[in-house]
């Protein structure tokens, strides 16, 4: 009924007032005896009438006003969801980007900028953890185990990088492996995010 009043306000509103001019006429011509037209009975049919219809319209259009209120919110929400969703993905696909660049400077031996990739990746997971959004797909403890993985990795590369013993052998293939299956776990999170499957 509501969602009824919201298409059809403004007809329903001009009906009405037809409907009361037309109950006015019909009062006015048809029930009033010609000697009580007076001025004063005229304007009292009309002020009862005016009421009475102008009521049924402010009240439909209260109706209205509230649906359109409801369906506002619920816009709104809406479209908060999806950007949050958007961002959501966007921050994940970021970190499976990270993995992919520390994977590159692994394999080319710059190790500085790995652990500086690292560093960033630890970061992104520890938001992703503290997030209220994420918060329904993140499994949190799978995270603190990433996040302390990556942080004895941060440990490692920065005694390979400025650790005071020369010629410090840093295999990265171990790294490598579990990089991947971070990746496969952000890329599997980000599906979960994008298909609000828990």
């Amino acid at each position: 009924m509501k969602k009824f009043i919201l298409q059809y306000v403004d007809s329903i509103s001009t009906l009405l007032t037809v409907l009361g001019v037309i109950l006015l006429f019909y009062l006015i011509v048809f029930q009033l005896d010609p000697i009580h037209r007076t001025t004063l009975n005229v304007l009292s049919i009309l002020g009862t009438i005016a009421s009475v219809f102008g009521l049924a319209i402010a009240y439909i259009q209260i109706i209205a006003l509230k649906e359109i209120s409801v369906v506002t919110q619920q816009t709104i929400s809406d479209t908060k969801n999806k950007l949050m969703l958007g961002i959501s993905i966007s921050d994940v696909t970021e970190a499976i980007s990270l993995v992919s660049e520390i994977d590159g400077f692994l394999g080319m031996q710059k190790y500085e900028i790995a652990r500086h990739k690292i560093v960033n990746l630890k970061d992104k997971l520890i938001q992703f953890k503290s997030s209220a959004e994420f918060n329904v797909i993140v499994h949190e403890n799978r995270i603190k185990e990433i996040v302390e993985l990556l942080s004895t990795h941060i440990n490692t590369l920065y005694n390979v990088v400025f650790g005071e013993i020369e010629d410090i052998k840093f295999d990265s293939g171990e790294l490598n492996a579990q990089l991947q299956e971070i990746a496969n776990y952000l890329t599997d999170f980000k599906n979960k995010i994008k298909y609000q499957i828990g």
